[in-house]
This record gives structure tokens, C-alpha cells and sequence, in this order.
């Protein structure tokens, strides 16, 4: 699969040609059905794409493709004089296509890295321009990163989880704003570095070493700073040992 495209027959090897008929699974209803809808067999010769949920369908030359929505697949449309217009997009609800299942899988898998890629690309551009740079290993190995699935704890006696700061790959203005910023509570800090991901550790001997690497207080919230008890035994074990 293409990591960047510089053609529209590129793109269309990295997306599933859609025809009415064609049979379509709903695991979510526990169901199959075939699809029978217009714009799968709609005339006219206009090239038009609409897109859902990170799902792309595109029409080229009377013929639908869905792929998923990454930014160098919508610079090919575009490139290509690619009008938006509404329509059902197949695939973009929890679907996917019964005997094309694999690659979809697999087209998917691809997207989601390259969209990864792209939400590092944008990290580093801001963070470049607010002059935060890269931390020195020494600070992440003592602190303790929160994952995108979140970490469970327990709190007066009620599990709950713990997430990131950001929790996607989709850079909206609030998750630019805390990019390269740290916030202290009760002897914890949380900082978000400028790859987006955030780090909780003890104590506030690595305030001096975050302000030297352009980082800024903001306002965030401090995660095992109110005695929560983390319920994972290796990520307690590690947090027992990070030294303040």
C-alpha cells in the first residue's frame, strides 16, 4: 500500500470498487445485507467524493471506490478536480464488505499509521514555532505514560479511568493549545510533550528541566495527585518506583 500517493490509479489500489450487490456485513446487528443503493450505479460522468466517519468514497469514471480518509488521499482529489457533494458512503458506520473484509482490515490499519504520521507531522510544526523541544530520556523514564485506552484506577472505593490529554489523532485546537505544557497538584506533575502524549511523575525537580525545554504551565488535570490507587500491578509497581 502506497504511503503517498501521486496518482488517482494509486489511490484506487488502495480502495475497495464498490457495485450495487455486493454483500455487506453489520457485526453490530449481527447481520448481512446486499447493497442496493444510487449512488453505486448513479449516472453522469462528474468526478465527485463524500466522506463519513474517516471513510472516503470517490467516483472515477462511473466507477465508486471507498478508501479510508487520510490528507494525501484528499490532495489526490483534489489534485484531481474532485467535487464534494453528499451521498451515502459505504463502509463508514461499523460496516464492512463481507468479501473484501481483509482488505479492508488492512487498508484501514495502513490509514490509521499514516494518519499518525500526519498528527506528528502537525505536533511538530507547533510545537517548532512555540520553541518546545524534544525531552531528554532521563524524564520519561521516570514518570509514567497515559496510554489512548486509559489507565483504570480506584478512588474512594469507585473504579475509574485515567486518559490522555489528547486522545486522538485529530489535532483540534484545544489539543494544539496544551501541546508542550505541564501542570502541577499535590506533588505530581503532568506534562504533554510534543509528540502529543502525556506523562505523569512525582515530585517538581522536573519543572526546571520542562521550562528549559519551552514547556508552560497550563491548566490540566493531574492524574494520581488525590490518592487514586492504579489497578494495572505493572504500571503500580513502576509508579512505586518513579523517585521524586
Amino acid at each position: 500500500m502506497a504511503n503517498k500517493y501521486t496518482s488517482i490509479k494509486e489511490l484506487i489500489k488502495d480502495s475497495i470498487s464498490v457495485y450495487d450487490g455486493m454483500t455487506t456485513v453489520w457485526p453490530q446487528y449481527g447481520k448481512e445485507e446486499l447493497l442496493h443503493f444510487e449512488c453505486a450505479t448513479f449516472n453522469g460522468t462528474e468526478n465527485i467524493c463524500c466522506s463519513n466517519n474517516g471513510t472516503l468514497a470517490f467516483r472515477y469514471v462511473g466507477n465508486l471506490y471507498v478508501t479510508p480518509s487520510t490528507r494525501k488521499a484528499w490532495r489526490i482529489l483534489e489534485d484531481e478536480g474532485f467535487v464534494e457533494k453528499s451521498f451515502y458512503v459505504p463502509f463508514s458506520n461499523g460496516d464492512y464488505p463481507k468479501s473484501e473484509q481483509y482488505i479492508w482490515e488492512a487498508l484501514k490499519a495502513e490509514a490509521n499509521r499514516c494518519r499518525y504520521e500526519e498528527f506528528l507531522e502537525d505536533c511538530a510544526k507547533i510545537c517548532d514555532k512555540q520553541g518546545v523541544i524534544t525531552l531528554d530520556d532521563s524524564i520519561l523514564s521516570n514518570a509514567i505514560e497515559i496510554p489512548r485506552t486509559g489507565i483504570k484506577i480506584k478512588h474512594f472505593g469507585c473504579v475509574d479511568t485515567v486518559y490522555p490529554v489528547i486522545t486522538s489523532n485529530l489535532l483540534d485546537s484545544y489539543s494544539a493549545k496544551k501541546l508542550g505544557t505541564f501542570c502541577t497538584n499535590n506533588g505530581r506533575v503532568v506534562f504533554v510533550t510534543r509528540e502529543g502524549k502525556t506523562y505523569v511523575t512525582k515530585g517538581y525537580k522536573v519543572l526546571d528541566k520542562l521550562r528549559s525545554a519551552g514547556y508552560r504551565e497550563e491548566s490540566i488535570f493531574v492524574p494520581f495527585s488525590n490518592g487514586e490507587e492504579i489497578l494495572d500491578p505493572v504500571l503500580a509497581a513502576k509508579w512505586e518506583r518513579i523517585k521524586k
